[in-house]
């Protein structure tokens, strides 16, 4: 981690949003690399695709039977939930940089596009599945140091590549954090200074000065991250929880950028509510005085009666989910998923109904902002607005091209609630929300596409 963490802080401090994008240029390819590098070696090693195939078939058989508690359909439904929800931070805060309207568009499409490296990272796993099932270094009941099922992608690495590939894949995976590192890092100093720190403890102070305080904020990210990511034993449950946690705040930004009526006091409650639940369901087995916040919180008949709803029996000693004591210690991904997100979504919802909106100009503020693409900024101002306190410090209004050819001229996302109504009353057209009906009918076509390439790699493997 000291290796991944000290270069990375050093680069983004001393060149900061360029030399994120530099590095990214390269790393970007070495993430391609990393991806598909072990696919041959590992068919070579298991003897070609049809015996790679009969050997993935009689072990997943096995793997499926005795997980099948965990995953399927609704496993996949509420994790899809909650990275929707997160989404209008994890996905959108990096295009906070973006020059023009397209360009931020483009960010949301290249992560997108990225996803087709993840049909390399599945066959990896398929593949160590058929290779590597019972390893002393994979199974802790081996009695083997550190033996884990997270070191199966160290173990293939090791095992299949010759020393020279070896390097160039610890350089890839290097590669591949490092290039997300830099982006957070940027983003959150970026965001704490401009929306936290200049906003409400510092008002007017030299550019110099902000610069500091992002490096500074920069600094105590990076070692907060350290610091978690040290205390990590399992790498599957804790993607299940890195993944949703933005959606305690992610959820009352979507709600309101969807729903005009949502108010302020409705996000504080929904993340009031939200947070507690997320530490309960997502750590049971934590506790304080001989006490867990799960206990506390009196959960677990709630946990019960949802688990019933799939025919789940939390008390099944074979699925690990209780121990001795009769407690429950770990949760489904479709049982602790709806307990934080569905209290936090109908608080969202009913506190906003019956509390009014905090303060008129910041509303319309908002959704002015919405409205305006990337680039033309200059309408904020003409609406009566301060398009960025920050860009007072700079000596020459930055010269930015308009070009609303490649603009939409409404988003879809805002108005979706609205839209038949507008519609109906001639209010907007279709045809203003060109990019977005691309952007949404093209997000479709790359899923069918996506199923069916990967049919199709199977298919070469039988």
């Amino acid at each position: 981690m000291a290796i991944i963490v000290i270069p990375t802080l050093a680069y983004t401090l001393l060149g900061g949003v360029i030399a994120a994008y530099a590095t990214d240029i390269y790393q970007g390819l070495l993430i391609i690399i990393l991806s598909f590098l072990l696919i041959p070696f590992a068919i070579f090693q298991a003897g070609g695709g049809e015996a790679l195939n009969a050997a993935i078939s009689d072990e997943m058989t096995y793997l499926i039977a005795r997980n099948s508690l965990d995953f399927g359909f609704w496993w996949v439904f509420w994790f899809a939930i909650g990275i929707t929800f997160a989404a209008t931070i994890a996905t959108a805060a990096g295009s906070a940089a973006a020059k023009n309207e397209m360009v931020a568009r483009m960010k949301s499409l290249g992560s997108v596009l990225k996803r087709f490296c993840t049909l390399g990272w599945g066959l990896v796993g398929l593949f160590a599945i058929a290779l590597y099932v019972g390893h002393p270094l994979l199974d802790p009941a081996s009695g083997q140091p550190g033996a884990t099922p997270d070191n199966v992608f160290a173990l293939a690495a090791g095992d299949l590549l010759p020393i020279g590939l070896r390097g160039l894949l610890v350089a890839s995976m290097l590669a591949a954090v490092m290039s997300s590192l830099d982006a957070s890092l940027l983003t959150f100093s970026g965001v704490a200074v401009n929306n936290l720190y200049q906003e409400h403890l510092v008002r007017k102070a030299s550019a110099k000065h902000y610069l500091l305080m992002a490096r500074l904020f920069a600094v105590l990210a990076m070692l907060l991250g350290w610091w978690i990511a040290a205390g990590v034993d399992d790498l599957v449950d804790f993607a299940t929880i890195v993944e949703p946690i933005y959606s305690l705040t992610g959820m009352s930004i979507l709600v309101a950028i969807m729903w005009r009526r949502a108010t302020a006091k409705a996000a504080i409650c929904s993340v009031l509510i939200a947070t507690p639940l997320f530490i309960a369901v997502n750590k049971p087995e934590l506790s304080l005085a001989g006490i867990s916040l799960f206990q506390a919180l009196q959960l677990q008949p709630l946990a019960e009666w949802i688990a019933s709803l799939y025919a789940i029996n939390l008390h099944d000693p074979a699925h690990g989910l209780v121990n001795a004591a009769g407690e429950i210690v770990r949760l489904p991904v479709q049982i602790r998923y709806p307990m934080f997100i569905l209290p936090s979504l109908a608080a969202m919802i009913v506190v906003s109904l019956l509390t009014r909106q905090h303060c008129q100009r910041a509303v319309a503020e908002f959704y002015c902002r919405l409205d305006t693409p990337v680039g033309s900024e200059r309408k904020i101002r003409e609406a009566g607005f301060q398009v960025d306190q920050l860009e007072l410090l700079d000596e020459h209004e930055p010269e930015i091209r308009e070009d609303h050819s490649h603009d939409s001229e409404r988003l879809l996302l805002p108005d979706l609630l609205y839209l038949p109504g507008m519609w109906v009353r001639g209010e907007v057209k279709l045809s203003q929300y060109k990019w977005d009906w691309i952007g949404l009918f093209g997000s479709i076509a790359f899923v069918v596409a996506f199923i069916a390439a990967v049919e199709w790699v199977g298919s070469l493997l039988r």
